[in-house]
């Protein structure tokens, strides 16, 4: 089933709107440990955000 392109323009508002958007740039030789763990991850999203959240919250500790 094709999707119209009303519900695409309607999908896109949505989502400039709810969401922001972050671009990491590794570079493949200096971070290849990192590469490898991001690879093994079912969701990189998800992986990234609860790294953020354990650090957010290891520093409002020791604060």
């Amino acid at each position: 089933m094709a999707v119209s392109e009303a519900k695409i323009r309607a999908n896109a508002r949505y989502t400039k709107k709810a969401y922001k958007k972050v671009a990491i740039y590794l570079n493949k030789d200096s971070n290849k440990d990192i590469i490898e763990c991001l690879d093994g991850v079912k969701s990189k999203n998800a992986f990234i955000i609860e790294c953020i959240n354990e650090k957010l919250e290891s520093m409002k500790s020791k604060a």
